[in-house]
């Protein structure tokens, strides 16, 4: 089985994956770029993403909720996967964002997750029933 992302990059199902969020920077040698929160989390899905790297503004406005499409969308979404289904997030998460402000708030949320892998994990208080 092979995943095809952006219609460019064909993956093997059983290699461990390397994926580069960003709508314009080139991802190093070995990265596989995706260039929304979508095409991210559908990797993530498969449970090989090793590293995620991610950019926060990616230019693509709101979802149907009216939720930012963005970088930090997409650490929202592996919290939750992580809170709620067990899911185990990538060994490396960093943010290449240039967008300081975005970063900070990215940083915080890999912080949690680290945390959450020395079963130290608190939700934040939106995700707390």
């Amino acid at each position: 089985m092979h995943h095809l992302v952006n219609n460019r990059t064909l993956l093997s199902s059983e290699e461990p994956l390397w994926v580069y969020l960003d709508d314009l920077r080139t991802p190093p040698r070995g990265w596989v770029l995706t260039e929304t929160p979508e095409e991210t989390i559908e990797l993530l899905k498969t449970g090989r993403v090793e590293k995620l790297s991610l950019d926060n503004d990616l230019g693509l406005g709101h979802d149907e909720r009216g939720r930012e499409r963005d970088g930090y969308s997409v650490l929202r979404w592996l919290e939750e996967e992580v809170e709620f289904s067990g899911f185990i997030s990538p060994n490396v998460i960093t943010v290449h964002s240039g967008n300081p402000v975005a970063r900070n708030r990215m940083q915080t949320v890999i912080n949690r997750l680290e945390k959450s892998k020395k079963n130290d994990y608190e939700a934040p208080i939106y995700y707390r029933h």
